[in-house]
């Protein structure tokens, strides 16, 4: 089926679903000449809609044989036989991506975002100044469908709308209106003059988002200078109702990266067990920085977008891990005058550190004062056995406590640097 301009405004094919369609079944020698009137025939919870097809580029097309047919208003595919769970997004992708410009820039952006809606790119073919993705984007302008290409030397043709990260999405025939699908800014009413790059930049800066488009265009090195021209009439802008949350693929990777080393240097500190307990030592003046957001470019020419760098406050070192005392057998002694406690002596200074993982160790053993000295009237009575498993289960109590006030730290603050991310 070849293209079809009519149905190029995503309004045109919704409302494509909506109509009853008037087919026909042709005679052959045992039949004659038979008409049917069709309307789309699934329910509006098939992932499948009339809102799901006709922004995957759809518009309801339906023939005697195959009553929910439908076909691209771009490349002609036509496609019937859905089913509750088909998504039309992934099967035009699937099916079209060698020859379809709006199954690559529409229904492949689910190639390029995480499970959060964050643009990752993590197919370096898709990222947004790739040739293909922008010749890709050229295509939805059609072979004579844009009205600025009529005119020579125009600021705004539809090969420097492809290059600076349009699609045509028109409202009405002869519409001019083009939309950023990593941004969703939309713009009409184009000028001779107009710069279609700096109109992006310009818009989506003062928007307070910076489109990811533009963290790939500064990439190859220092772009030549923009003209400054403004539009007489000025822009139309188009609001869309998509909500989603965008991120930027080379400010995000760099904030992911930082974000690991913290919670690296985290684990490590956890993991580190000293020979003796002491308070751990002072966290480093300079605080690991966790990079977000990009500077608003210069109006007058798209310069590398430099980053801000934020610090985090610095994390605080994990509690040192009680010794646990080691069981000491009572002996039948007299009491006597009880002298000046004794002091316990240090460890050993240079006792190595212990810095592999899952490692149980014992703890040096602290000098004691005699038992007979240390002991109450009910220790003395207890057997061996008894002072043991005594011993034994407030050493587990106290470890168990521990164990569970360093995790709720490390929770506590996982929670507040996740939170301090979010908020960037």
């Amino acid at each position: 089926m070849p293209a079809t301009p009519a149905m190029h405004s995503l309004q045109s094919r919704v409302d494509s679903f909506k109509k009853t369609k008037r087919v026909k079944r042709y005679p052959s020698k045992k039949t004659s000449t038979q008409a049917a009137s069709v309307k789309w025939p699934h329910p509006a919870s098939y992932k499948a809609n009339a809102n799901t097809l006709a922004e995957a580029g759809f518009f309801f097309s339906p023939s005697w044989d195959d009553r929910d047919c439908v076909a691209c208003f771009l490349c002609g595919k036509e496609l019937s036989d859905w089913d509750a769970q088909d998504d039309p997004f992934a099967i035009h992708y699937e099916k079209c991506a060698d020859v379809c410009g709006w199954a690559v820039v529409r229904c492949g952006l689910v190639e390029d975002m995480d499970e959060d809606g964050n643009f990752m790119f993590v197919n370096k073919a898709r990222i947004p100044t790739n040739k293909a993705i922008e010749e890709a984007r050229l295509k939805t302008f059609g072979e004579d469908w844009w009205p600025h290409d009529e005119e020579a030397n125009h600021g705004a043709n539809s090969r420097k709308m492809a290059q600076a990260c349009f699609v045509y999405t028109p409202q009405s025939a002869g519409d001019d209106t083009v939309t950023c699908l990593y941004c969703n800014l939309s713009l009409g009413g184009w000028d001779k003059e107009d710069d279609p790059i700096h109109e992006h930049r310009k818009r989506a800066t003062k928007s307070g988002d910076t489109c990811p488009f533009f963290s790939f265009f500064s990439q190859p090195g220092p772009p030549t200078k923009l003209g400054r021209s403004e539009s007489t009439r000025g822009k139309k802008g188009t609001a869309t109702s998509q909500k989603q949350t965008r991120g930027h693929s080379r400010t995000r990777s760099r904030k992911e990266e930082r974000v690991e080393k913290v919670e690296k240097k985290e684990m490590e500190e956890k993991q580190k067990v000293e020979p003796k307990p002491q308070p751990a030592p002072a966290v480093s003046p300079d605080p690991p920085m966790v990079v977000v957001g990009d500077e608003v470019p210069n109006r007058t020419s798209p310069a590398p977008i430099p980053s801000t760098p934020v610090t985090t406050p610095p994390i605080p070192p994990p509690t040192p891990i009680s010794p646990t005392p080691v069981p000491t057998i009572p002996a039948p002694a007299a009491v006597a005058e009880t002298p000046p406690p004794v002091p316990a002596s240090n460890p050993n200074p240079d006792t190595p550190m212990v810095v592999e993982d899952n490692v149980f160790y014992n703890p040096p053993v602290p000098i004691l004062p005699p038992s007979s000295e240390v002991l109450t009237a009910e220790e003395k009575e207890l057997s061996v056995e008894q002072w043991i498993r005594r011993e034994i289960s407030l050493s587990y109590d106290k470890l168990l406590a521990d164990g569970q006030r360093q995790i709720h730290l490390f929770k506590e603050r996982s929670a507040e640097i996740r939170r301090r991310i979010d908020e960037l």
